[in-house]
């Protein structure tokens, strides 16, 4: 008997059908494969994540000091420069002296954290050209100078002090309240070359020389109280550039506010708050306010009482800045306003003379009034 079909049809049979097999399953192959590409895309978001997460801990650095524990905060800040970033916490008393010397650098202090600079040292923390630099809520004690700044950026805020903050080479400062500046053996702030210094809420105590000395840079302070400073509560000299807002300067041993040598010096712009006019005081010096050399005073919201003579004019410039002020002399136990005589040229603009009284070596002592 002759079979129904020949081999060679039944193989190509066979092959037809295994190829319809195979047509009839992509469907299902082509399914599975979407829902697998859909499974990735949703995953993504959380792998990028991840990726964002490894790249930043790659980029920056984190650590603990525990200075009482023997910890090393100098150690801990010896991080390769590739890593751009270092925060580092302390806590306890760091008995050692701090330099920086790269940019993106945070420092925090715990409650009672402490650098007690070794004996000898220069400063208690040194910036050296790092920008993008904070120190918040420190005790800094054991050197002159707390912190010093060469070509730097500083940020700060919560500082308690022992010494001077210096800033030199073109530095910029910003340092937030509270900030205590007390017992520095020279100057508490010195700001020089070309450097600018801006305080909030501080106050500058027992300066050996000057509070606040400033050369050829530009210094803003609101809020603060500077006093006993040996000299000077506020020096300011070589083309500086000084504002005060809401400023106390009292029991200077030599003189309040001095501004020489071509020095421009605004004392409380005129303004209110809630109705009652911010004012700067100068109170309980030997000379409140002393103006020579080509300087330039302007004082706006100003008492300037306590002191021997109010105000001192040589060679230079006094003026009365804005005729809806609240200038006050008063109970000065000298002259409220005394003038150098001939040769020096002083130049004194009031806008209201009765704004000057009651002060025992006569209200203004000068040619001409």
């Amino acid at each position: 008997m002759k079979p129904l079909i020949k081999p060679a049809c039944l193989s190509g049979l066979l092959l037809m059908l295994g190829g319809m097999a195979e047509a009839q399953g992509i469907p299902q192959r082509l399914s599975a494969l979407e829902t697998r590409v859909q499974a990735l895309e949703a995953a993504l978001p959380a792998l990028s994540s991840r990726l964002d997460l490894v790249n930043y801990q790659l980029r920056s650095y984190s650590a603990s000091v525990d200075c009482d524990a023997g910890q090393s905060l100098a150690a801990a800040l010896l991080v390769p420069a590739t890593v751009p970033t270092v925060h580092v916490t302390v806590s306890g008393t760091c008995h050692e002296a701090i330099e920086i010397s790269r940019d993106h650098v945070s420092i925090g202090g715990q409650p009672g954290a402490t650098i007690d600079a070794p004996a000898g040292s220069a400063w208690g923390i040194f910036v050296n050209g790092g920008q993008d630099v904070r120190i918040d809520q420190l005790t800094i004690k054991g050197a002159p100078t707390s912190i010093h700044i060469r070509h730097a950026h500083v940020e700060g805020s919560g500082l308690n002090l022992f010494g001077g903050v210096t800033a030199i080479m073109g530095s910029t400062v910003r340092l937030y309240p509270s900030v205590v500046i007390q017992g520095a053996p020279f100057e508490a702030v010195d700001v020089d070359e070309e450097s600018s210094f801006v305080i909030f809420g501080c106050q500058i105590r027992d300066a050996g020389y000057a509070g606040v000395r400033v050369v050829n840079g530009t210094f803003f302070a609101e809020n603060c109280q500077i006093e006993r400073a040996g000299r000077f509560g506020i020096l300011a000299e070589g083309g500086a550039s000084v504002s005060l807002e809401e400023v106390s300067v009292t029991d200077s041993g030599d003189t309040g506010v001095s501004a020489g040598l071509g020095s421009a010096v605004l004392i409380q712009t005129p303004g209110w708050r809630d109705g009652v006019p911010l004012l700067s005081r100068i109170t309980g010096s030997p000379v409140g306010v002393r103006a020579a050399g080509g300087s330039s005073v302007r004082l706006g919201n100003v008492t300037i009482q306590g002191n021997g003579d109010g105000v001192s004019l040589g060679d230079a410039s006094v003026v009365e800045r804005d005729m809806f002020g609240q200038l006050q002399v008063t109970g000065n136990s000298a002259a409220g306003i005394r003038c150098a005589p001939a040769p020096a040229a002083p130049q004194l603009v009031l806008i209201d003379s009765s704004s000057v009284s009651g002060n025992a070596g006569g209200d203004i002592v000068c040619a001409g009034y």
